[in-house]
């Protein structure tokens, strides 16, 4: 069992939550200790070993010894090893009764035996369980994220019959269930209250964002003052979220709050994160203080920058916060978990068998149609649930395309299935340069071959490095070459400069004709833009080398300007 040792400095609602919060595991930990006890004392055999049970002077041990010692000495001084011995042994050790013959009590022992091999199966399962729950308590979920038990299942579509599934959170003092759904074409976003121990549906809310780009693959939430259950949902792709009150259904201003659409909270709402990256490959998470979120004031704790390793085969789907560790629900056709500790460090990596799921599923839930061939899979949201046991869990969603349905599942309990793994994950670090798409003023690559097209990428330290050929329309000769103040091309969201740099590269192939390079941030859209600022090339086809050009990202510091 694990408390919460590190309360908020001030009274309040995160106060209050970290000692509910204690009393609701210690209260669980006393239950479990309660009926472990009663069953001690009830319907245990062989709870206690003679020799701890106190018996007038001495203990039931020693006065059991002094009365075998005398029927001996008895049984055996009547006649030495004669008749009054093979008496002794017509006793049956199962109902205790004598019988006339030794050979109708071996009978009597062996039938018992053959007859109740039941229930000593039994026995030794329940045991076994005991064990198990007891064992529960002191190891790590973690460690078995193949291990999955499914608890039920939603519709993938929303009530629209075209916004599919992205995230959900488990509000589980309230037994309730949120399913956060989208269609991409729309500015909105579809969120559907259940009851969880039922999944039976509560009520519907349809919440205006800013853009079709806003998505929400998480559904970080908190309880405020007047017992409302909001949400922080992000309103644009990458800059702005609010928080939205689901009881009144009503959506506060917009905050300023970079980060991307992966994120979420920790249990004890010390912790709001959101991750940094592209829709297909993520870099890191920024950490927040939840209290300054809540507030609409945030301040942002650290960068954590993950190891490339990490996102390089499955896309990253989703991000839960389970026990410390952010734990990555991976998978666009193959199920894949990483748990990563603090620092970013992949800590463990399962991929996971899609046709194992399947059966998992089936044989958890008791649903024979489950029985697709071949088996399409995604991952989407995930979340934290709390056992009875005073663990976190994994609650995770799979999605099964073919049934309709998006299947929830507990991850890491002793009693789950075990799903086969295809390969424990040993990926190879390779980088991943991205081609340039958004060329201005008629910029464009200055050769049809693939490694002179101008590319960039991000590297591990979080620098941003460009490479390749640009040219563009030449200019008049008569005109002054020297301030051009050019933009070549722009980089998106989160190739993003933190300082405005620059750099002098190579310009129409002669040594002695450079260009002067700039690297800075429009204000007006925050885009990074490449900007040629003069040159000294005036052949009839110029051109840019860009090798050389590698520049802070925002994403580098530990901290920014929120702070």
């Amino acid at each position: 069992m694990k408390l919460m040792k590190n309360f908020s400095v001030s009274l309040g609602q995160l106060f209050r939550r970290h000692i509910i919060e204690n009393f609701n595991r210690i209260e669980n930990a006393f239950k479990l200790m309660q009926e472990n006890f009663k069953k001690h004392k009830t319907t245990d055999k062989n709870a206690h070993d003679s020799k701890q049970i106190k018996y007038k002077n001495w203990t039931v041990d020693d006065e059991l010894e002094y009365q075998w010692e005398i029927k001996d000495n008895l049984v055996i001084g009547a006649n030495g090893d004669g008749v009054q011995e093979a008496r002794e042994s017509r006793t049956a050790i199962t109902d205790k009764k004598s019988y006339q013959t030794l050979n109708n009590r071996l009978k009597q022992d062996f039938l018992y035996l053959l007859k109740n091999d039941e229930d000593i199966k039994k026995e030794l399962h329940d045991f076994k369980e005991d064990t198990s729950k007891n064992l529960a308590i002191i190891d790590n979920p973690l460690d078995r994220l193949n291990y999955q038990r499914g608890i039920g299942k939603v519709n993938m579509r929303g009530n629209d019959g075209i916004s599919f599934v992205q995230g959900l959170v488990v509000v589980q003092e309230r037994d309730e269930l949120y399913v956060i759904r989208k269609d991409g074409s729309l500015a909105n976003s579809n969120i559907t209250r259940y009851k969880f121990s039922t999944l039976e549906e509560i009520d519907y809310r349809v919440v205006k964002l800013n853009s079709n780009s806003a998505y929400n693959e998480g559904l970080p939430y908190f309880i405020n003052e007047s017992g409302d259950v909001c949400f922080i949902l992000r309103t644009s792709y990458d800059q702005l979220a609010c928080i939205y009150n689901y009881m009144a259904d009503y959506k506060h201003k917009d905050m300023v709050l970079p980060g991307s659409s992966k994120h979420g909270t920790d249990r004890s709402k010390k912790y709001y994160y959101t991750n940094f990256g592209d829709a297909t490959e993520i870099f890191g998470l920024y950490l927040y203080d939840f209290e300054s979120v809540k507030a609409m004031k945030p301040k942002l704790i650290r960068t954590i920058r993950f190891d490339l390793s990490v996102t390089y085969d499955e896309k990253v789907q989703s991000i839960a916060m389970v026990n410390n560790h952010f734990v990555l629900t991976q998978g666009k056709t193959q199920p894949k978990i990483t748990t990563l500790n603090m620092n970013g460090s992949p800590v463990k990596s399962v991929s996971l068998s899609k046709q194992g799921m399947q059966d998992m599923l089936a044989e958890t839930l008791g649903d024979k149609t489950l029985n697709y061939s071949p088996v399409k899979y995604e991952a989407e949201g995930s979340g934290v649930f709390l056992g009875k046991d005073g663990n976190e869990y994994l609650l995770q969603m799979h999605v099964l395309p073919q049934s309709g349905n998006a299947f929830l599942t507990v991850v890491g309990e002793r009693n789950g299935v075990a799903v086969d793994i295809d390969e424990d994950s040993t990926n190879t670090i390779i980088p991943k340069w991205k081609s340039v798409k958004d060329f201005k003023n008629d910029t464009k690559p200055y050769s049809k071959y693939w490694w002179e097209q101008p590319q960039y990428m991000i590297d591990r330290d979080g620098f941003i490095t460009l490479r390749g050929i640009c040219t563009y329309n030449r200019r008049d000769r008569s005109e002054e070459w020297t301030k051009m103040d050019k933009v070549l091309f722009t980089l998106p969201y989160p190739y993003n400069n933190y300082t405005n740099q620059f750099f002098k590269t190579v310009a129409g192939g002669n040594p002695d004709k450079t260009n002067r390079i700039k690297i800075s941030r429009n204000p007006d859209t925050g885009v990074t833009e490449v900007v040629l600022v003069s040159t000294s090339d005036n052949s009839d086809k110029p051109f840019c080398v860009l090798d050389g050009i590698r520049f802070y990202s925002e994403t580098r510091l530990e901290r920014t300007e929120l702070n």
